[in-house]
Protein backbone atom coordinates (compact mmCIF):
# COMPACT_ATOMS: atom_id res chain seq x y z
CA UNK A 1 0.00 0.00 0.00
CA UNK A 2 1.27 3.27 -1.07
CA UNK A 3 2.73 5.97 1.79
CA UNK A 4 2.13 9.52 1.07
CA UNK A 5 4.71 12.27 2.10
CA UNK A 6 2.95 15.60 1.88
CA UNK A 7 4.53 18.64 2.20
CA UNK A 8 2.34 21.45 3.29
CA UNK A 9 2.32 25.14 2.48
CA UNK A 10 -0.36 26.82 4.25
CA UNK A 11 -0.17 30.64 3.53
CA UNK A 12 0.55 29.55 -0.45
CA UNK A 13 3.81 30.79 -1.02
CA UNK A 14 4.08 28.42 -3.96
CA UNK A 15 1.57 30.02 -5.70
CA UNK A 16 1.98 33.87 -4.42
CA UNK A 17 5.80 33.39 -6.08
CA UNK A 18 6.26 31.32 -8.57
CA UNK A 19 2.64 31.27 -9.95
CA UNK A 20 1.99 26.98 -9.43
CA UNK A 21 -0.83 25.57 -8.21
CA UNK A 22 -1.81 22.73 -5.40
CA UNK A 23 -1.25 19.69 -5.49
CA UNK A 24 2.14 19.47 -6.86
CA UNK A 25 2.33 15.58 -7.24
CA UNK A 26 5.27 13.63 -7.98
CA UNK A 27 8.99 13.51 -7.46
CA UNK A 28 9.80 15.45 -10.46
CA UNK A 29 7.40 18.22 -10.03
CA UNK A 30 8.32 19.12 -6.72
CA UNK A 31 11.44 18.85 -7.46
CA UNK A 32 10.68 21.22 -10.17
CA UNK A 33 8.61 23.58 -8.20
CA UNK A 34 11.35 23.70 -5.41
CA UNK A 35 13.67 24.61 -7.92
CA UNK A 36 11.25 27.55 -9.14
CA UNK A 37 10.57 28.70 -5.44
CA UNK A 38 14.14 28.42 -4.28
CA UNK A 39 14.81 30.80 -7.32
CA UNK A 40 12.12 33.33 -6.78
CA UNK A 41 12.80 33.44 -2.95
CA UNK A 42 16.73 32.28 -1.70
CA UNK A 43 14.84 32.37 2.11
CA UNK A 44 11.67 30.94 1.70
CA UNK A 45 11.40 27.84 3.93
CA UNK A 46 8.38 26.02 2.48
CA UNK A 47 11.21 25.17 -0.66
CA UNK A 48 13.28 23.57 1.75
CA UNK A 49 10.53 21.75 3.18
CA UNK A 50 9.24 20.39 -0.57
CA UNK A 51 13.27 19.42 -0.72
CA UNK A 52 13.16 17.73 2.71
CA UNK A 53 10.03 15.59 1.57
CA UNK A 54 11.72 14.91 -1.50
CA UNK A 55 14.73 13.53 0.73
CA UNK A 56 12.14 10.93 2.18
CA UNK A 57 10.91 9.98 -0.50
CA UNK A 58 14.27 9.42 -1.88
CA UNK A 59 15.37 7.49 1.36
CA UNK A 60 12.08 5.28 1.73
CA UNK A 61 12.10 4.26 -1.81
CA UNK A 62 15.68 2.64 -2.19
CA UNK A 63 14.75 0.23 0.97
CA UNK A 64 11.89 -0.72 -1.86
CA UNK A 65 9.01 1.11 -0.16
CA UNK A 66 5.82 2.68 -2.61
CA UNK A 67 5.74 5.84 -1.20
CA UNK A 68 4.82 9.20 -3.61
CA UNK A 69 5.23 12.78 -2.37
CA UNK A 70 2.67 15.53 -3.14
CA UNK A 71 2.94 19.73 -2.04
CA UNK A 72 -0.68 20.78 -0.77
CA UNK A 73 -1.15 24.44 -1.27
CA UNK A 74 -3.38 27.15 0.93
CA UNK A 75 -4.06 30.68 1.05
CA UNK A 76 -2.49 34.10 1.89
CA UNK A 77 -5.35 34.25 3.81
CA UNK A 78 -4.41 31.83 6.93
CA UNK A 79 -7.28 30.07 8.61
CA UNK A 80 -10.22 28.35 7.82
CA UNK A 81 -10.10 29.44 3.45
CA UNK A 82 -6.59 27.76 3.67
CA UNK A 83 -7.30 24.98 5.02
CA UNK A 84 -10.51 24.34 3.48
CA UNK A 85 -8.20 24.71 -0.14
CA UNK A 86 -5.89 22.53 1.26
CA UNK A 87 -8.38 19.84 2.65
CA UNK A 88 -10.48 19.85 -0.66
CA UNK A 89 -6.77 18.88 -2.50
CA UNK A 90 -5.70 16.20 -0.34
CA UNK A 91 -9.65 14.55 -1.22
CA UNK A 92 -8.32 14.73 -4.84
CA UNK A 93 -4.75 13.05 -4.14
CA UNK A 94 -6.40 10.71 -2.09
CA UNK A 95 -8.82 9.46 -4.69
CA UNK A 96 -6.15 9.47 -7.46
CA UNK A 97 -3.83 7.68 -5.60
CA UNK A 98 -5.81 5.59 -2.78
CA UNK A 99 -2.94 6.14 0.02
CA UNK A 100 -3.02 3.67 3.00
CA UNK A 101 -1.05 6.38 5.62
CA UNK A 102 1.02 9.66 4.93
CA UNK A 103 3.82 11.64 7.01
CA UNK A 104 3.96 15.33 7.37
CA UNK A 105 6.68 17.15 6.22
CA UNK A 106 6.47 20.90 7.55
CA UNK A 107 8.67 23.94 8.08
CA UNK A 108 7.08 25.05 11.28
CA UNK A 109 4.35 25.08 13.97
CA UNK A 110 2.41 27.00 11.24
CA UNK A 111 2.26 24.01 8.83
CA UNK A 112 1.49 21.73 11.68
CA UNK A 113 -1.93 23.30 12.49
CA UNK A 114 -3.49 21.62 9.44
CA UNK A 115 -2.94 18.02 11.17
CA UNK A 116 -6.23 18.01 12.21
CA UNK A 117 -7.68 18.11 8.78
CA UNK A 118 -5.00 15.23 7.57
CA UNK A 119 -5.53 13.04 9.45
CA UNK A 120 -9.59 13.00 9.01
CA UNK A 121 -8.44 12.38 5.60
CA UNK A 122 -5.14 9.66 5.66
CA UNK A 123 -3.43 7.99 8.66
CA UNK A 124 -0.38 10.48 9.39
CA UNK A 125 2.21 7.82 11.16
CA UNK A 126 5.28 10.56 10.92
CA UNK A 127 5.57 14.04 11.75
CA UNK A 128 8.99 15.83 10.32
CA UNK A 129 9.66 19.00 10.98
CA UNK A 130 12.36 20.76 8.50
CA UNK A 131 14.56 23.35 10.14
CA UNK A 132 16.34 25.87 8.11
CA UNK A 133 19.97 26.21 9.72
CA UNK A 134 21.48 29.65 9.54
CA UNK A 135 24.86 31.42 10.26
CA UNK A 136 25.33 33.33 13.76
CA UNK A 137 26.50 36.61 11.27
CA UNK A 138 22.73 36.64 10.17
CA UNK A 139 20.93 36.20 13.27
CA UNK A 140 21.57 40.04 14.64
CA UNK A 141 18.73 41.93 15.78
CA UNK A 142 18.97 44.68 12.59
CA UNK A 143 18.90 41.57 10.31
CA UNK A 144 15.76 40.04 12.33
CA UNK A 145 13.76 43.45 12.63
CA UNK A 146 14.65 44.23 8.51
CA UNK A 147 12.96 40.64 8.23
CA UNK A 148 10.22 41.28 10.04
CA UNK A 149 9.54 44.42 8.60
CA UNK A 150 9.61 43.22 5.06
CA UNK A 151 8.00 39.54 5.76
CA UNK A 152 4.07 40.13 5.31
CA UNK A 153 3.06 37.25 7.90
CA UNK A 154 5.32 38.61 10.46
CA UNK A 155 4.55 41.72 9.91
CA UNK A 156 0.64 41.60 10.44
CA UNK A 157 1.38 39.28 13.40
CA UNK A 158 4.21 41.52 15.42
CA UNK A 159 4.15 44.85 13.67
CA UNK A 160 0.18 45.66 13.79
CA UNK A 161 -0.25 44.85 17.37
CA UNK A 162 3.15 47.63 17.95
CA UNK A 163 1.38 49.65 16.04
CA UNK A 164 -2.04 50.07 17.45
CA UNK A 165 -0.15 49.92 20.93
CA UNK A 166 1.69 52.92 20.02
CA UNK A 167 -1.54 54.47 18.39
CA UNK A 168 -3.94 53.89 21.42
CA UNK A 169 -1.61 55.63 24.05
CA UNK A 170 -0.78 58.33 21.89
CA UNK A 171 -3.95 59.02 20.82
CA UNK A 172 -5.35 58.96 24.53
CA UNK A 173 -2.58 61.76 25.28
CA UNK A 174 -3.99 64.02 22.81
CA UNK A 175 -7.51 63.30 23.67
CA UNK A 176 -6.54 64.90 27.05
CA UNK A 177 -5.05 68.05 24.99
CA UNK A 178 -8.54 68.41 23.86
CA UNK A 179 -10.60 67.14 27.46
CA UNK A 180 -8.50 69.85 29.11
CA UNK A 181 -9.41 72.72 26.04
CA UNK A 182 -13.13 72.32 27.38
CA UNK A 183 -12.15 71.46 30.93
CA UNK A 184 -9.27 73.93 32.21
CA UNK A 185 -9.54 72.97 35.56
CA UNK A 186 -8.56 68.91 34.98
CA UNK A 187 -4.87 67.62 34.87
CA UNK A 188 -2.64 68.57 32.14
CA UNK A 189 0.38 66.38 31.31
CA UNK A 190 3.63 68.03 30.61
CA UNK A 191 5.27 68.98 27.41
CA UNK A 192 7.71 65.39 27.53
CA UNK A 193 4.36 63.04 27.96
CA UNK A 194 3.18 65.26 24.48
CA UNK A 195 6.34 65.00 22.75
CA UNK A 196 6.48 60.91 23.99
CA UNK A 197 3.19 60.54 22.11
CA UNK A 198 4.00 62.67 19.09
CA UNK A 199 7.14 59.87 18.85
CA UNK A 200 5.11 56.94 19.60
CA UNK A 201 2.35 58.25 16.95
CA UNK A 202 4.61 58.50 14.53
CA UNK A 203 6.21 54.89 15.09
CA UNK A 204 2.61 53.71 15.42
CA UNK A 205 1.68 54.75 11.78
CA UNK A 206 4.95 53.49 10.42
CA UNK A 207 4.49 50.12 11.85
CA UNK A 208 0.72 50.19 11.28
CA UNK A 209 1.48 51.06 7.34
CA UNK A 210 4.06 48.28 6.84
CA UNK A 211 2.04 45.86 8.46
CA UNK A 212 -0.50 46.29 5.91
CA UNK A 213 2.00 46.89 3.11
CA UNK A 214 0.37 50.37 2.37
CA UNK A 215 3.39 51.20 0.11
CA UNK A 216 3.16 47.92 -2.25
CA UNK A 217 -0.90 48.43 -2.46
CA UNK A 218 -0.76 51.46 -3.68
CA UNK A 219 1.90 50.88 -6.23
CA UNK A 220 -0.14 47.83 -7.18
CA UNK A 221 -3.52 49.80 -7.38
CA UNK A 222 -1.54 52.63 -9.28
CA UNK A 223 -0.06 49.81 -11.98
CA UNK A 224 -3.51 48.50 -12.19
CA UNK A 225 -4.76 51.91 -12.86
CA UNK A 226 -2.55 52.55 -15.23
CA UNK A 227 -2.93 49.00 -17.29
CA UNK A 228 -6.80 49.89 -17.39
CA UNK A 229 -6.15 53.22 -19.17
CA UNK A 230 -4.15 51.57 -21.81
CA UNK A 231 -6.17 48.52 -22.37
CA UNK A 232 -9.61 51.26 -22.03
CA UNK A 233 -11.17 49.00 -19.32
CA UNK A 234 -14.55 50.09 -18.07
CA UNK A 235 -13.03 48.93 -14.76
CA UNK A 236 -11.48 52.20 -13.85
CA UNK A 237 -14.46 54.34 -14.27
CA UNK A 238 -16.59 52.10 -12.08
CA UNK A 239 -13.74 52.02 -9.72
CA UNK A 240 -13.64 55.78 -9.52
CA UNK A 241 -17.17 55.86 -9.13
CA UNK A 242 -17.54 53.75 -6.79
CA UNK A 243 -15.47 55.59 -4.74
CA UNK A 244 -17.38 58.79 -5.00
CA UNK A 245 -20.79 57.19 -4.43
CA UNK A 246 -19.36 55.74 -1.05
CA UNK A 247 -17.63 59.60 0.10
CA UNK A 248 -21.08 61.36 -1.06
CA UNK A 249 -23.00 58.52 0.12
CA UNK A 250 -21.57 59.40 3.72
CA UNK A 251 -21.94 62.91 3.42
CA UNK A 252 -25.45 62.32 2.49
CA UNK A 253 -25.93 59.78 5.52
CA UNK A 254 -24.52 62.43 7.98
CA UNK A 255 -26.81 64.96 6.68
CA UNK A 256 -29.71 63.09 7.60
CA UNK A 257 -28.32 62.11 10.80
CA UNK A 258 -27.73 65.36 12.23
CA UNK A 259 -31.11 66.19 11.85
CA UNK A 260 -32.39 63.44 14.15
CA UNK A 261 -32.22 64.50 18.01
CA UNK A 262 -29.95 62.27 20.36
CA UNK A 263 -27.05 61.08 19.27
CA UNK A 264 -27.18 57.11 19.31
CA UNK A 265 -30.79 57.66 16.70
CA UNK A 266 -28.36 59.70 14.67
CA UNK A 267 -25.55 57.11 14.60
CA UNK A 268 -28.37 54.36 13.74
CA UNK A 269 -29.50 56.65 10.95
CA UNK A 270 -26.08 57.40 9.57
CA UNK A 271 -25.27 53.60 9.37
CA UNK A 272 -28.51 52.55 7.71
CA UNK A 273 -28.17 54.39 5.38
CA UNK A 274 -24.87 54.61 4.86
CA UNK A 275 -25.35 50.65 4.13
CA UNK A 276 -27.10 51.12 1.15
CA UNK A 277 -24.68 53.66 -0.61
CA UNK A 278 -22.27 51.32 0.36
CA UNK A 279 -24.07 48.34 -1.45
CA UNK A 280 -24.31 50.61 -4.13
CA UNK A 281 -21.24 51.09 -4.67
CA UNK A 282 -19.47 47.85 -4.64
CA UNK A 283 -22.50 46.64 -7.35
CA UNK A 284 -20.65 49.65 -9.45
CA UNK A 285 -17.36 48.30 -9.28
CA UNK A 286 -18.16 44.52 -9.90
CA UNK A 287 -20.27 45.42 -12.87
CA UNK A 288 -17.15 47.12 -14.27
CA UNK A 289 -15.16 44.18 -13.36
CA UNK A 290 -17.62 41.78 -15.00
CA UNK A 291 -18.10 44.18 -17.88
CA UNK A 292 -14.50 44.06 -18.92
CA UNK A 293 -14.60 39.90 -18.00
CA UNK A 294 -17.10 39.47 -20.74
CA UNK A 295 -15.92 42.23 -23.36
CA UNK A 296 -12.16 42.27 -23.16
CA UNK A 297 -11.64 38.86 -21.69
CA UNK A 298 -14.48 36.72 -23.50
CA UNK A 299 -15.31 34.62 -19.95
CA UNK A 300 -17.76 33.94 -17.99
CA UNK A 301 -19.74 36.21 -15.54
CA UNK A 302 -21.54 34.31 -13.94
CA UNK A 303 -19.33 34.17 -10.50
CA UNK A 304 -20.13 38.67 -10.85
CA UNK A 305 -23.28 37.98 -10.86
CA UNK A 306 -23.89 35.88 -8.23
CA UNK A 307 -21.29 38.25 -5.79
CA UNK A 308 -23.60 40.94 -6.87
CA UNK A 309 -26.82 39.03 -5.81
CA UNK A 310 -24.79 37.91 -2.37
CA UNK A 311 -24.00 41.69 -1.77
CA UNK A 312 -27.49 43.39 -2.16
CA UNK A 313 -28.64 40.69 -0.47
CA UNK A 314 -26.12 41.46 2.45
CA UNK A 315 -27.00 45.10 2.18
CA UNK A 316 -30.39 44.66 2.66
CA UNK A 317 -30.73 42.41 5.59
CA UNK A 318 -28.14 44.54 7.21
CA UNK A 319 -30.00 47.76 6.68
CA UNK A 320 -33.49 45.97 8.04
CA UNK A 321 -31.48 44.38 10.98
CA UNK A 322 -30.33 48.17 11.99
CA UNK A 323 -34.21 49.19 11.25
CA UNK A 324 -35.43 46.67 13.50
CA UNK A 325 -32.75 47.46 16.50
CA UNK A 326 -33.91 51.33 15.94
CA UNK A 327 -37.84 50.01 16.80
CA UNK A 328 -36.55 47.97 20.08
CA UNK A 329 -34.36 51.17 21.04
CA UNK A 330 -37.70 52.91 20.79
CA UNK A 331 -35.82 55.20 17.76
CA UNK A 332 -38.89 54.22 15.48
CA UNK A 333 -42.19 53.58 15.82
CA UNK A 334 -43.37 50.46 16.22
CA UNK A 335 -45.30 51.00 13.21
CA UNK A 336 -41.74 49.90 11.10
CA UNK A 337 -41.54 46.42 13.50
CA UNK A 338 -43.28 44.70 10.55
CA UNK A 339 -41.62 46.46 7.44
CA UNK A 340 -38.09 45.95 9.10
CA UNK A 341 -38.70 42.28 9.63
CA UNK A 342 -39.91 41.67 5.75
CA UNK A 343 -36.81 43.34 4.45
CA UNK A 344 -34.52 41.27 7.11
CA UNK A 345 -36.39 38.28 5.12
CA UNK A 346 -36.18 39.67 2.23
CA UNK A 347 -32.64 39.74 2.59
CA UNK A 348 -31.97 36.29 4.63
CA UNK A 349 -33.70 34.55 1.56
CA UNK A 350 -31.40 36.81 -1.21
CA UNK A 351 -28.49 36.03 0.65
CA UNK A 352 -29.22 31.82 1.03
CA UNK A 353 -30.00 31.68 -2.88
CA UNK A 354 -26.90 33.37 -4.07
CA UNK A 355 -24.92 31.64 -1.66
CA UNK A 356 -26.37 27.96 -2.73
CA UNK A 357 -25.82 29.14 -6.49
CA UNK A 358 -22.46 30.27 -5.51
CA UNK A 359 -21.44 26.73 -3.92
CA UNK A 360 -23.27 24.94 -7.02
CA UNK A 361 -21.09 26.88 -9.74
CA UNK A 362 -17.99 26.01 -7.44
CA UNK A 363 -18.51 22.47 -7.63
CA UNK A 364 -19.48 22.44 -11.04
CA UNK A 365 -15.81 24.24 -11.98
CA UNK A 366 -14.37 21.20 -9.72
CA UNK A 367 -16.31 18.55 -11.79
CA UNK A 368 -14.79 20.45 -15.33
CA UNK A 369 -11.47 20.68 -13.70
CA UNK A 370 -11.72 16.46 -12.65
Amino acid sequence: MLTLIISVDRDNDVGRKTGESGPVIGRDENLRVANKLILADPEDSDANAIFGAISIYDSLKNEGKEVEVVTLTGDVSVGLKSDEKIREQLLLVKEKLNPKDAILVSDGEEDEFILPVITSIVPVIHVKRIIVKQSKGLESSYYILVKALRDEKVARKIMVPIALIFLAYSISVFGLLVWKYYFPSTYYPDPGTFGFAFVLFTLGMYFLLRGFRVGTRISNLYSRFKNAFIEAKISITSDLLAVFIVIFGIISSFDSAILIKGLFPSIALFFQNLVLWIVFGVVVREAGLAFDTFFHKKGRIRGYLIGISLVIGLGILVYGSIMYIRVLLSFLPTSFNGPSLIIIAMGLSLSIFSSVMGRILYEGKEDELQ
